[in-house]
């Protein structure tokens, strides 16, 4: 499923832990499109606030898709 390998993504964390760059639904499913040919509409992921957890270089993301399920999506963090 999503949880196999991570998704990277060009966002950066400052130093109060607030996350910048393209996070949002449709750079998610573009890059679930891109790296795992997984084809889910924008409008089928919710992203949360906050991230799930949330480090300095990676971020987990649940999300909803719309069968029900909730999957944990791995997001690696990479500088703009």
């Amino acid at each position: 499923m999503l949880t196999s390998q991570p998704v990277v993504m060009k966002c950066s964390i400052d130093a109060d832990g607030v996350l910048s760059g393209q996070v949002n639904s449709a750079a998610i499913s573009a890059a679930i499109r891109q790296q795992m040919n997984i084809d889910l509409a924008p409008q089928l992921i919710s992203i949360p606030e906050p991230f799930t957890e949330l480090g300095q270089h990676h971020a987990m993301l649940q999300m909803t898709l719309p069968d029900g399920s909730r999957p944990l999506l791995q997001i690696h963090l990479t500088e703009p």
